[in-house]
């Protein structure tokens, strides 16, 4: 296993669009359905070979482990409900690993908001049972009402 322990949450959460392997195979995954080739104490059983979209993405949890101010093990994906991460457009966004997810650890983002205001970079909560997402701003309104 790596860094990520038993987290599997990248690997259960997003949708990932018809793909290739850098083998050459086919490759797809829906939205909130645990990818194929993850094993339970292995990870990925086709790592080497991982598609694209996978090969790409960390989360923020998981890069912030190799910086100076690591992310403490509350906030890994599995355990807070969470996975943030940054996408194309320097969006952060935080996907809810089950529902209601944003609602019970929204706490957490009190010093990423301000953050991303200042760099005028959106937060956006991917909500769990949908996929759509929602400004922060908005759920934030949304978690109090």
């Amino acid at each position: 296993m790596n860094q990520c322990g038993d987290c599997k949450e990248c690997c259960d959460l997003p949708r990932i669009a018809e793909t290739v392997t850098s083998c050459g195979n086919p490759f797809s995954k829906e939205k909130g359905k645990l990818c194929q080739f993850y094993s339970s104490g292995v990870g990925c059983q086709i790592y080497k070979d991982r598609p694209p979209p996978c090969r790409d993405f960390r989360c923020q949890w998981l890069m912030s482990q190799d910086g100076p101010d690591p992310k403490p093990h509350s906030m890994r994906p599995d355990k807070c409900g969470i996975m943030f991460s940054v996408d194309t457009y320097n969006n952060f966004l935080f996907w809810e690993g089950w529902q209601g997810a944003w609602r019970e650890n929204g706490h957490m983002f009190h010093e990423i908001l301000p953050f991303a205001e200042a760099h005028h970079i959106h937060a956006i909560v991917v909500d769990w049972a949908t996929g759509e997402g929602v400004l922060c701003k908005d759920a934030e309104s949304d978690k109090r009402g």
